[in-house]
């Protein structure tokens, strides 16, 4: 929030809702043995779609040369939940 406070708890609703969502879906790819580590995990690659988004509203993946956000968001994703798999 731009004064520092916090978020509405609408939003912060909306935020813990898609964070389930994420955390069920790493938590199916990861073998049982690193489960736990779904939630710490999920943070990062919601984390990093969420600055794809932003650099493609922006304009600033066109500056840079990228020409598929998308495609390069979701290989950083399976990057990220590869890597916590072993």
């Amino acid at each position: 929030m731009t004064d520092g406070g916090a978020a509405p708890q609408w939003y912060q609703d909306i935020a813990a809702d898609l964070m389930s969502i994420v955390v069920g879906r790493i938590a199916a790819e990861l073998p049982p043995s690193k489960a736990a580590a779904a939630l710490p995990l999920a943070r990062s690659p919601v984390a990093t779609v969420h600055g794809h988004c932003v650099f493609a509203l922006y304009g600033t993946f066109d500056m840079l040369g990228e020409t598929a956000p998308v495609e390069a968001a979701l290989d950083r994703v399976r990057e990220a939940i590869a890597a916590a798999a072993i």
